[in-house]
């Protein structure tokens, strides 16, 4: 069984919570883009915007 830490979406969300922290704007537009292009790649949709 995997990691359900190493998955994709849970890597995004740690690279949004560090950008966040660091309030390192560009980090965290980069990560919450990418994770918007794995959800639609998996055709999700976010449950909150």
């Amino acid at each position: 069984m995997r990691n359900p830490e190493l998955t994709p979406e849970a890597c995004f969300q740690k690279a949004l919570e560090i950008a966040r922290r660091l309030q390192a704007k560009s980090w965290e537009l980069r990560a919450a883009t990418s994770r918007a292009r794995l959800w639609q790649q998996q055709a999700k949709r976010p449950a909150i915007l």
